[in-house]
């Protein structure tokens, strides 16, 4: 079964006698197959119980599904709700979840040195040169500009 070869493959891996790449082509398998097969033992309960009727490539879509739903559904009725769908329209649904998914425009990101400021869209002339006064300020360690 899938699991049981899942299982087979983390054991191999874990070996260090074997490289990935020997074991692929012992089974003679792509590589994108045999992470299918392997990450299968880590899916969760309820993609697990349906795993052999799915196989390895719809588990893995319906996996990335559910990851992206967890927060707004039970893992069980994601399953239930997606698990009869063929493998293009479950790539569909997870491409209009990665769509829906997209980051803001403008964004700041912290970090332990100082943080990150981006607008990722065109602003006017005008917001362009505030924003390199402030970065001149800065530069200088002056920052009048926050009264």
């Amino acid at each position: 079964t899938l699991l049981e070869q899942s299982y087979k493959f983390n054991k191999e891996a874990a070996r260090k006698d074997k490289s990935i790449e020997e074991i692929i082509a012992g089974y003679n398998i792509s590589k994108k197959t045999y992470y299918r097969i392997k990450n299968a033992i880590n899916y969760p309960l309820e993609i697990r119980e349906h795993i052999e009727t799915l196989g390895a490539d719809k588990a893995e879509l319906l996996n990335k599904i559910v990851n992206k739903l967890k927060s707004e559904k039970k893992t069980s009725d994601i399953v239930n709700e997606y698990k009869d769908l063929q493998r293009d329209e479950l790539r569909e649904i997870l491409k209009g979840l990665n769509k829906s998914e997209k980051p803001s425009k403008v964004s700041i990101k912290y970090t332990t040195k100082g943080f990150n400021f981006s607008v990722k869209k065109k602003v006017p002339e005008e917001v362009k040169n505030y924003f390199e006064k402030i970065k001149k300020m800065m530069e200088n360690d002056d920052y009048t500009f926050i009264k």
